[in-house]
């Protein structure tokens, strides 16, 4: 794994702990949410690893 990766991977963690602080809370007529956080984590983290397993 590369630097790019490692970077992303631990922009992804500190905004899942930020939806998780603020689950339920809402904001300009919308709400946090959590599960929606974590599915879009998950789909990007995958979508850049396997660039990165592919050689892009």
């Amino acid at each position: 794994m590369n630097i790019y990766f490692i970077v992303l991977c631990v922009l992804m963690t500190l905004n899942l702990g930020i939806a998780m602080a603020k689950d339920g809370d809402s904001r300009e007529g919308e709400r946090y949410s959590f599960i929606v956080t974590l599915i879009a984590s998950v789909i990007q983290f995958v979508m850049v690893y396997m660039a990165i397993e592919t050689g892009f």
